[in-house]
């Protein structure tokens, strides 16, 4: 599921620009004028994760940008859906978002290079 309407970032606030990934037929919302967190909806980062070429792109997209930490500590509450995001422990030390009604995840700016790198 593409969000097509104007959503913002559930860490900081901002709105979140739309970015075409036409390799893979869907966009991502990525936090560009704040904290530089990226959000997929159902299922988006798995395909990504999958592509090395795609993750690379996203990743390079997001370094050399001085983004503002968002404070981690708050609930943070799904812009597709406008349900609670739950963390999720994960390997690598990882605390991702996760909504458990829309199936959207948001990781924050460093961590979709952490994510790929798990096992």
């Amino acid at each position: 599921m593409n969000t097509i309407k104007t959503i913002y970032c559930p860490a900081c606030g901002n709105k979140m620009l739309k970015v075409n990934i036409p390799d893979v037929g869907f966009t991502i919302d990525i936090c560009t004028e704040g904290c530089g967190g990226i959000l997929f909806d159902n299922r988006e980062l798995e395909i990504v994760c999958k592509s090395d070429e795609i993750s690379e792109k996203i990743i390079k997209y997001l370094e050399n940008n001085s983004f503002k930490c968002p404070d981690t500590t708050q609930v943070r509450i799904c812009p597709v859906c406008s349900t609670n995001m739950v963390k999720t422990g994960g390997a690598a030390g990882l605390e991702i978002d996760v909504c458990n009604s829309c199936g959207a995840v948001f990781l924050d700016s460093n961590e979709l290079k952490k994510f790929k790198n798990r096992k």
